[in-house]
This record gives structure tokens, sequence and C-alpha cells, in this order.
């Protein structure tokens, strides 16, 4: 990876927190005018018009395609992130503000490190770990007020 592409990463990661961060509070707003099952619809639906464009704009790669055996693990990463996460997030922020429920959406990263570190194996240095720690505190911090 060159330089170039690291700035580039970070730059598209940054870009995407920043997108995800606004995302609870304009599903707030647009919540007192659709249910939250129509709402996560629109959201994967526009979400997956944008990637197949993207990708047909990108041409052809050398990725691995899909084998018959990727499929009930497709399903199940498909289930859960594409329709019980936005779900639950809908309903959750329905019954909770936008800034609070913005601030527990920081929890997705601490998840995401211990399922990768418990299930996958993969090493937690120590400023993951510092960084998830400080993230749960600041999330129990949120309960506590």
């Amino acid at each position: 990876m060159t330089p170039r592409d690291a700035r580039l990463g970070a730059l598209q990661g940054l870009l995407a927190a920043a997108l995800f961060g606004v995302s609870p509070a304009v599903c707030k707003r647009l919540l007192a005018h659709a249910p939250p099952q129509v709402l996560a619809g629109l959201l994967y639906l526009g979400a997956g018009v944008a990637l197949t464009a993207a990708r047909a704009l990108r041409g052809p790669t050398d990725e691995a395609p899909l084998r018959r055996a990727d499929l009930p693990t497709l399903a199940l990463v498909s289930l859960a992130g594409g329709v019980l996460g936005p779900l639950l997030m809908l309903h959750g922020l329905r019954a909770s503000s936008a800034l609070g429920a913005s601030l527990m959406l920081n929890l997705e990263a601490p998840f995401t490190i211990a399922l990768a570190a418990l299930v996958f194996r993969e090493h937690l240095g120590p400023r993951a770990l510092l960084a998830s720690a400080l993230i749960v505190a600041g999330a129990a911090c949120l309960r506590v007020e």
C-alpha cells in the first residue's frame, strides 16, 4: 500500500464515519413521517442502488466470486446487518433523542472489535483495547446521566 492509498483510505473512512454520524439525526426527523420498517427499507434500498452504481463504474475486479457455500453466511450477515440492525436502530431512535442514539451507536466499534478478537482471533493491541474501553466508558457516562 502506498502512502497515497493510505491517505485515500483514511479520508474515505472519515467520510463514511461522518455520514454514519449524520444518519441518526436525519432518521429521527424522517421517523415523524414514516414507520421504522419503511425507513429501514428505503435506507438500504438507497445503499444498494449506490453500491450497484459504484460497482458498475469501477469495472471488473480480481475479487473471488461468491460460491454456493458462501450463501448461508451471506444470508445471515444480510439478515443481521441489513434487516435486524437497522430496524432495531430505528425503533430505538424513536424512543430516544438523536443525540443519545448517536452517542450510543459508538458502541458499534467496541462490539466489532470484540467480535474480531474473540471469534476471528484477530490481534487486539493495547491502543485498540484502550480506545474500546474509552468508548464503553463514554457510553456508561451516558447511561448514568
